[in-house]
């Protein structure tokens, strides 16, 4: 169903709303970011479950974010994120970016498996980033499309994959 509200109606609304609007400045010189409110947006409903919520774009790859209201967190999250997180591991670069072969490690991995045809696995896309971005200094996110990569999905088979 669709809902045609003007404005919402959680009451952190107007706190996200207000701390963005302090973090705007920064985004914009430090990022070349646009910050732009939308009521009711279809992405919303695509990649939160709740509102507020603040989406960032890099690249069209979004990132959700899930700290403190705090303009200052909100900056430093997105300035220190400013590129994607997640990396995509395909039978191409699998041996390249892990480097399974050859017995070294590159670290830990943390992968999720995604279909194209998955909702779901679209909408977590957002949140998925939010992990990477929280992680990305003690391991490797990554996600792998479980329908397209044969070769890359063999190499794991040592692993449990729900």
């Amino acid at each position: 169903s669709f809902s045609a509200k003007k404005k919402c109606d959680n009451p952190d609304c107007e706190k996200f709303e207000t701390e963005l609007t302090n973090a705007r400045e920064e985004l914009v010189d430090n990022l070349n970011a646009w910050v732009v409110k939308a009521v009711n947006s279809p992405l919303y409903r695509l990649y939160s479950t709740s509102e507020p919520c603040i989406l960032f774009f890099r690249m069209g790859v979004p990132l959700l974010y899930d700290g403190p209201i705090s303009d200052e967190h909100i900056a430093h999250r997105f300035t220190e994120n400013k590129d994607p997180v997640v990396k995509e591991l395909t039978d191409e670069n699998f041996e390249h970016l892990t480097q399974a072969g050859s017995g070294a490690t590159t670290g830990d991995w943390f992968v999720m498996f995604y279909s194209t045809d998955c909702v779901e696995c679209q909408r977590l896309q957002a949140r998925w980033e939010a992990v990477g971005a929280e992680l990305k200094t003690r391991m490797n996110v990554a996600r792998i499309n479980r329908q397209t990569q044969g070769r890359c999905k063999s190499k794991l088979s040592n692993m449990i994959v729900c």
